[in-house]
């Protein structure tokens, strides 16, 4: 597992046996794997969503980022494919939606505009600026991060790419 897998293992697990409140935590991930090991072996409930494959919108050519407008439109469709999907596998009776991963941020948030519930993004990397004419970064995060309720950063470095984050925490949650 990598950083973000390791990262929501913890922060699920957290949020299980740290709360005086009654929590119920469900994590949706793309494929089973082990993550999913994971998390069914700490007794926390998964769904398996698949999202649709997607392809890089850029390519380097004589060493510069040249953008593929077939790509972008495949993108595109991707995203709105993984939305539909993940509308259909949420429970019903969630009440916010945390997100960890640039996709994820991305069909998260607009999922959870679709029925109406808040959004929370665990921020731990951004886009490349290269992408998309040099605005692929710039314009990913800016136009992603709309229908974010709460953005959190890990590190400061992260933190001016997105202005309306929360700081870095001082101390871990979990």
């Amino acid at each position: 597992m990598g950083g973000v897998e390791v990262s929501t293992l913890s922060t699920a697990v957290g949020f299980t046996r740290g709360s005086s409140e009654e929590i119920k935590v469900v994590v949706i991930c793309t494929r089973a794997g082990p993550l999913q090991s994971a998390l069914s072996l700490a007794g926390i409930p998964v769904i398996i969503s698949p999202r649709p494959c997607s392809y890089s919108v850029t390519a380097r050519i004589a060493g510069r980022s040249v953008t593929n407008p077939i790509a972008v439109l495949w993108a595109a469709g991707s995203i709105l494919v993984a939305v539909v999907r993940l509308v259909r596998a949420l429970p019903k009776d969630c009440s916010v939606i945390v997100t960890k991963g640039l996709l994820a941020h991305l069909y998260g948030g607009m999922s959870a505009r679709l029925i109406g519930r808040r959004c929370v993004w665990h921020v731990q990397e951004v886009a490349n600026s290269d992408a998309m004419w040099g605005l692929g970064g710039k314009g990913f995060n800016l136009a992603a991060a709309r229908p974010a309720d709460r953005i959190f950063v890990p590190a400061p470095s992260v933190s001016p790419h997105f202005p309306t984050a929360q700081p870095p925490l001082k101390r871990r949650l979990y």
